[in-house]
């Protein structure tokens, strides 16, 4: 009886941990960023923020162009991004 009972926990256990391999492996799949994001802020030459500036951003490689205004808290922000080399 008692090895009954072990090769039953046993086999449970392997079970278990087959689960937990394929948690910890599939997960990490998800963990994968393939865009970015830029923020910043606009000064003058006197290090004075301005506010409502327009700021344009540019890939020349691609061609990618892409234009925003400071928020109201004076920032700008750039939000997913592909990966590249360069932006201007």
């Amino acid at each position: 009886m008692y090895e009954l009972f072990v090769k039953r926990i046993g086999k449970s256990l392997i079970g278990i941990f087959a689960v937990f391999c394929v948690i910890v492996s599939v997960s990490s799949v998800f963990g994968q960023v393939t865009a970015g994001n830029l923020q910043g802020m606009v000064t003058d030459p006197n290090g004075a923020v301005v506010a409502g500036a327009t700021v344009r951003l540019t890939n020349p490689e691609s061609g990618f162009v892409r234009e925003t205004t400071t928020s109201s808290e004076e920032l700008y922000n750039f939000t997913s991004l592909q990966p590249s080399e360069r932006y201007v």
